[in-house]
């Protein structure tokens, strides 16, 4: 009877005895680091103005990064002002996970030659000549050096296609410009199945294709496909398949020489014209359709009927787009120019 009392009070003990755990790190934020260290910036006022409401309205990461800040600066400060808000004073960027004070001072947000003395129009127009020169970083192969050997063209055509469509638009370069020719016409006709994505099947149609183009020798063509394949990508077949379709494009396309046909990232058609992501995007159709309205004595008008007559969502958003790309590419390319 003692043994068990003693072996009971054993466990007991044993049961009792406290657990030696590691003490729990609590990660605090400090804020405000700038009054802790004395500092402030040497922007302007005007400075401070733009970069905060730059910072501030932002709608991702993405688009600071179009706006001129370091794409590993950009995610930083995205995460931040997601954690605490918007920034009330452009001090409190040292606030931002490894940012200092050289940091904050080579943020290009704002023109550095602005003075106080400025207009507002001679300060948006340094605005957007920045956010353009931002822009033309996103333009292959890069304007600048193709312009050395290119002179410029006389018109462009857009085009965006997917496996069944083409979209095409053909607009002179001239400010403003003119639509001369606006169409959507199918890749493929009859049926759809494996036959036609046989490597000479595919060549033969996008020659088919191709031939129906407005081309003429003083031209450069203008793309926005981006096509991203990933591990276990469901739609990897199709994707597959757009791009053979997109290289049989692009080497009829490149045929007139070099330097002929430009791709656009989508990031400066969403920087452009605010286009929003996923379930907030923006229909273009009736974005473009109003955007005409304003122009139609500028419009072909068979070209308008063509864009007016879609009744297909899918193939009048593909339309649409070619307007919005060719569109961005002329006031790049007139920037790129002066």
């Amino acid at each position: 009877m003692a043994l068990l009392k003693t072996c009971g009070m054993m466990c007991s003990a044993h049961i009792l005895r406290p657990c030696h755990l590691k003490p729990v790190q609590v990660r605090t934020v400090v804020k405000n680091v700038y009054e802790m260290v004395d500092y402030k910036s040497s922007f302007s006022d005007q400075q401070r103005d733009i970069i905060l409401k730059t910072i501030n309205e932002s709608d991702s990461a993405d688009q600071l990064v179009e706006k001129g800040v370091a794409k590993s600066q950009s995610a930083k400060i995205w995460s931040h002002l997601n954690q605490h808000g918007p920034f009330q004073k452009i001090e409190q960027l040292l606030d931002v996970k490894r940012f200092n004070v050289s940091t904050v001072e080579n943020l290009e947000l704002a023109p550095r030659e602005m003075e106080s003395s400025q207009s507002q129009e001679d300060l948006s127009e340094l605005i957007e000549a920045k956010t353009n020169d931002n822009l033309a970083k996103q333009v292959r192969p890069p304007l600048k050096i193709a312009l050395k050997e290119l002179h410029t063209p006389k018109s462009i055509l857009a085009l965006k296609y997917n496996l069944k469509h083409l979209s095409f638009i053909h607009m002179s370069s001239s400010s403003p410009s003119s639509i001369l020719a606006w169409d959507c016409i199918p890749i493929f006709t009859g049926n759809f199945g494996n036959a036609n994505f046989e490597p000479f099947r595919i060549y033969e149609t996008c020659q088919e294709v191709f031939s129906t183009l407005p081309i003429d020798d003083n031209m450069v063509f203008v793309t926005e496909n981006e096509v991203r394949i990933t591990d276990k990508d469901p739609y990897i077949q199709l994707k597959v398949r757009t791009l053979q379709i997109q290289a049989s494009l692009m080497a009829l396309l490149n045929q007139g020489g070099p330097n002929r046909v430009f791709n656009l990232r989508s990031m400066v058609t969403n920087s452009m014209y605010n286009l929003k992501m996923g379930n907030d995007r923006v229909l273009v159709g009736d974005l473009v359709r109003n955007m005409v309205q304003d122009n139609r004595s500028e419009i072909d008008p068979l070209a308008l009927r063509n864009f007016a007559n879609v009744t297909n969502l899918k193939q009048r958003e593909q339309m649409a787009m070619t307007f919005l790309v060719g569109e961005a590419f002329l006031k790049i390319l007139r920037h790129v120019s002066e």
